[in-house]
């Protein structure tokens, strides 16, 4: 397991599906504020070959989930599990925005350890943690669609955990997917 992974918010970790998050949620007695869904791959494809009913326009893939915790906003952000799991949403990104409860956050820092790169200030305001993945530069590691999992702090502001790259590897695999069925998808 990687470190990235053994950190949990809310009972909560990258890459469990959007069924486990919104357990973790009621176990946790956190109600969800806002549930977004999109279309899967096979919403797409039905839209495609217009065999949808009217009332699954909005597709059955959980896009996003906002809930209250820690005295923040706490936004996670889900992909498709393609080309494994299809029609089953996965959580690559946990972001809580301003806590009020700073146990939250020092408990995250701890679990992930040192920070590979910081601001350069003592005490340091914004740092990053990039797991199983080299990164000297905060600007290029944000920038890099398919860098591993990653946690950037902002003291004060909060936190947000991410595997951008899981999510963009799953999101070409849809579009692959689409793509050989002669369905774009609009931005």
């Amino acid at each position: 397991m990687t470190v990235a992974a053994a950190i949990h918010v809310a009972g909560l970790s990258l890459l469990m599906t959007s069924d486990e998050a919104v357990e973790a949620l009621r176990l946790r007695h956190l109600p969800i504020k806002a549930l977004i869904k999109s279309g899967c791959v096979s919403d797409y494809l039905a839209m495609h070959r217009d065999e949808v009913p009217m009332s699954d326009r909005d597709g059955h893939c959980v896009e996003s989930i906002q809930a209250a915790y820690a005295g923040g906003s706490l936004l996670l952000f889900f992909t498709e599990d393609m080309p494994r799991r299809p029609r089953v949403s996965v959580l690559t990104t946990i972001a809580l925005n301003y806590p009020t409860d700073d146990s939250v956050m020092s408990r995250v820092i701890a679990d992930a350890g040192p920070p590979t790169l910081t601001d350069g200030e003592r005490p340091w305001t914004i740092a990053m943690w990039c797991f199983g993945f080299a990164c000297t530069n905060m600007d290029r590691a944000l920038q890099d669609r398919f860098a591993g999992p990653m946690l950037l702090v902002h003291q004060g502001a909060g936190f947000t955990l991410e595997d951008a790259g899981a999510a963009n590897r799953r999101q070409a695999a849809m579009d692959r997917i689409l793509a050989s069925h002669g369905v774009r998808r609009m931005p």
